[in-house]
């Protein structure tokens, strides 16, 4: 992912110079997709599934304590929309959350279309999207500027509850962490840790690197982050101190942000024609690596990973990286999903849903 490339959407500031979806598809489709869990960070966090033309991946509520409010996400549809999330509170009345191409956030009645709060923002970072997560029975969003600012937002009323700068435009979307800390990454390779209460600065750490993973990744437990640092290491950082863990280093360049599956960290690189899984336990030993012909798109459950190579979508054991099911399709997809329930696998995609028995 070049910062050159990245920062082509955030000089796109209106309708005429280039259309909001073209905007959000390039933005989203960088950042691909936050994968979480089924052992969440945030119980209620059932629609952190970003706008990433159908890449996210909704954590599986199993394992989930009962929510207490719903947050859904769906495409931005209008010409001056880039970003948009449909809420579900426990109480009261559903509600749109939108984001414009003036950085304009809005909240809007679901069922009568009515203006419920508008906020000017200064402009949000081209390789950030809002974080909308829920506190008990609150609904909250944090942002984040291209010149260093991290709000957080009652999503109800529209309130500021805190800003707070941080030393530079902010590369990676906010990550919220065990319902108490937001993690943010900056251009200039530093690490933060706000506290989510009143946004203060829990720990700065300086990596001495660009952090090019498209989104850092927390394990289930909420105590580590694994993020890429200039495109080829590995960084598995304490979410709650900054503190590294381990770093290891992988060839060719990363293309995507780490995957976490039940027992290892997966590192997705491209070399050539060539794509490369890297699979980490949890104290940074390797446990595998396999090639592959180079990927289109990705998607993964807890114990398995489906990509897609051209039109053939491979089905791969995310324990030992062995490839275990083949489709044929008649073009490539556009983007996939997969989920797992009840001895089933299932692989969406916009030519129709692929299944597989599994053990």
């Amino acid at each position: 992912m070049e910062r050159q490339i990245e920062s082509l959407a955030g000089r796109m500031t209106t309708a005429t110079q280039r259309p909001a979806d073209a905007i959000a598809g390039r933005v989203y489709t960088l950042r691909k997709r936050s994968l979480v869990p089924p052992i969440a960070i945030l119980p209620a966090i059932f629609g952190v599934a970003l706008l990433s033309s159908g890449m996210g991946f909704v954590a599986s509520g199993s394992h989930m304590a009962p929510a207490r409010a719903s947050v859904e996400s769906i495409s931005p549809d209008d010409v001056q929309t880039i970003w948009e999330k449909q809420v579900k509170p426990l109480r009261g009345n559903e509600f749109h959350l939108t984001l414009d191409l003036d950085n304009t956030l809005r909240a809007s009645d679901s069922r009568t279309d009515k203006n419920l709060w508008t906020l000017p923002l200064p402009e949000i970072a081209p390789t950030s999207a809002p974080l909308v997560f829920t506190d008990n029975d609150k609904i909250l969003v944090s942002v984040a500027t291209s010149i260093g600012a991290v709000y957080l937002i009652n999503a109800q009323s529209g309130q500021v509850l805190w800003m707070q700068n941080v030393s530079d435009q902010v590369d990676v979307s906010p990550l919220q962490i065990k319902n108490s800390m937001l993690v943010v990454a900056c251009a200039d390779g530093k690490v933060y840790g706000l506290n989510a209460a009143d946004g203060h600065i829990d720990y700065m750490i300086q990596t001495d690197s660009e952090i090019t993973a498209l989104e850092p990744v927390a394990d289930g437990r909420g105590e580590h982050i694994y993020a890429i640092a200039d495109k080829t290491r590995v960084m598995a950082l304490n979410a709650m101190t900054g503190d590294l863990q381990w770093r290891r280093e992988t060839s060719g360049v990363a293309t995507d942000s780490p995957i976490l599956t039940a027992r290892n960290i997966i590192t997705p690189t491209a070399d050539g024609n060539s794509s490369k899984l890297w699979a980490f336990d949890a104290n940074g030993n390797l446990s595998w690596m396999n090639t592959f012909a180079r990927y289109t798109s990705l998607a993964a459950t807890e114990r398995y990973i489906a990509m897609a190579q051209g039109s053939v979508i491979t089905l791969i054991k995310a324990e030992t990286g062995e490839a275990v099911h083949y489709w044929q399709l008649n073009g490539t997809p556009t983007a996939i999903e997969v989920s797992e329930k009840n001895g089933q696998l299932v692989v969406k995609t916009d030519q129709g849903n692929l299944t597989s028995a599994v053990n």
